[in-house]
């Protein structure tokens, strides 16, 4: 590669899709930030697109957020035994 071909490649402006990330990102953050963290990429894709009327593709939502290192808080499903899992406890302690 020539020094004037990588010099003219490090004078391009960035290109759109680069441009549109960055903004969608701060975007993300901030309705990620208002909802304490609890949201994740369906959540954050429904409220840019029906609350914000933003035109953006779910996928694109969650390779954003993913590369932010923004994650959502998931709910456990099923109960954990209290009553096992207090005696097993006890058994350790001593």
């Amino acid at each position: 590669m020539s020094t004037s071909g990588y010099d003219d490649w490090l004078g391009r402006p960035e290109p759109p899709r680069e441009l549109r990330n960055k903004e969608l990102t701060k975007i993300i953050r901030q309705i990620h930030t208002d909802s304490r963290g609890s949201y994740g990429s369906p959540r954050v894709h429904a409220e840019l697109t029906l609350g914000l009327g933003e035109k953006v593709n779910r996928k694109r939502v969650e390779r954003l957020m993913h590369a932010a290192g923004m994650q959502g808080v998931y709910r456990r499903k099923g109960r954990r035994n209290l009553v096992n899992l207090s005696r097993s406890k006890i058994r350790f302690v001593l």
